[in-house]
């Protein structure tokens, strides 16, 4: 089974759907319904997570790919495909 995104093969989009987010999901149920953490520690955990996640992407984007597209990289990559 492949999945495809914007006309590429994702690998990393595959073990998110199938892994990740259920096992995610699992945690976050697991730990509330044994009263192993409070629903307000769930609750900032998810907030850091969500900051961190956003802080990575604006990284990614406002400082790796103009550099991979200034180094040529992208378009080497691109007309590789």
């Amino acid at each position: 089974m492949f999945f495809i995104f914007g006309r590429k093969y994702n690998p990393g989009l595959v073990i998110s759907i199938l892994l990740n987010i259920p096992l995610g999901v699992f945690t976050i149920w697991y730990f509330l319904t044994n009263s192993l953490v409070t629903t307000e520690v769930n609750i900032i955990s998810i907030m850091v997570g969500i900051i961190a996640q956003a802080s990575m992407m604006v990284y990614g984007f406002a400082y790796l790919v103009p550099k991979s597209k200034k180094e040529g990289y992208h378009k080497s990559v691109c007309n590789n495909n």
